[in-house]
């Protein structure tokens, strides 16, 4: 029989996942933020914003790909645009392994305007248990498949699948009977 205490879910950090969340400029609606981690590492994010002095609300995305977390924080600023005429400054600190709060500022040299404000961003619960999907209660020979594979599934704390945790098989005992 196969027991769930034998396995274990990890997403590789507590922080690891797709983050969604507003940014807040005062006086002005809340606009999308949303950011990708992934081993520690911010992948990407989005950045929309309000900037009344060139009549837009500009969205900023970027793949910057291999800016590595601070423990549980981070800083970065990045360029757009041919000449690098729009500068964004970012900065966040993760309160929990769903929630993160930060700042931004928000430069562009066109129209000659600078807005900064706050963003909040979420992302779903982090796996912390295993469920035996099913396979479970098989009997088998050494070096031969199962009739039936053994499927485990990464949920949260209250029972949901997590999506795209890693599952990592571990025997911790050796089964009654085995040589």
């Amino acid at each position: 029989a196969f027991t769930a205490a034998a396995v274990s879910a990890s997403t590789g950090n507590p922080y690891d996942g797709h983050w969604t969340g507003s940014t807040v400029q005062t006086g002005r609606t809340p606009q999308p933020f949303a950011f990708v981690v992934r081993s520690s590492v911010l992948r990407a994010f989005s950045l929309q914003a309000v900037l009344p002095g060139c009549g837009a609300t500009l969205t900023l995305t970027s793949n910057v790909a291999s800016f590595a977390l601070s423990g549980s924080g981070f800083s970065l600023v990045d360029f757009f645009s041919p000449g690098n005429l729009q500068r964004v400054e970012v900065a966040g600190t993760f309160s929990s392994a769903t929630q993160a709060s930060g700042t931004f500022s928000l430069s562009d040299a066109t129209c000659n305007e600078s807005v900064a404000g706050t963003w909040t961003a979420t992302t779903p619960s982090a796996a912390s248990q295993l469920r035996i999907a099913r396979g479970n209660n098989q009997e088998g020979e050494v070096s031969k498949a199962l009739a039936d594979p053994l499927v485990a599934q990464a949920v949260d704390a209250n029972g949901n699948p997590v999506s795209g945790a890693a599952i990592a098989f571990a025997l911790v005992a050796a089964p009654p009977g085995a040589e």
